[in-house]
């Protein structure tokens, strides 16, 4: 199960039940352990510095275009292993580079 799987979920049925406009609106016990389940569990919570890195003066962005199925790949690799997308890229970069100096 990855982190999103409550968030989608709750997303689908929120969309099969919309509720009337007249309604008042009100959080289920659902929506509440949903909405929060990642902050009540530290241990799923990516390891990051306390500045994003588009402020970190250490980090430039970039632009690199890959095909549409390896950026797929990507992205389900960084979520099945909860990283994020540029750590693996500076990974892999870094290794090449290693690896052909």
């Amino acid at each position: 199960m990855t982190r999103f799987d409550g968030r989608l979920q709750n997303a689908k049925q929120k969309q099969h039940s919309k509720p009337d406009s007249s309604q008042k609106k009100t959080k289920s016990q659902s929506d509440l352990q949903t909405s929060g389940h990642l902050d009540n569990n530290p241990s799923s919570k990516m390891e990051r510095s306390p500045k994003g890195k588009s402020s970190n003066s250490q980090y430039l962005r970039t632009t690199l275009y890959l095909s549409k199925a390896l950026h797929k790949r990507l992205k389900m690799g960084a979520l099945e292993h909860d990283m994020e997308m540029s750590d693996i890229a500076e990974a892999a970069i870094s290794e090449w580079l290693d690896n052909h100096s």
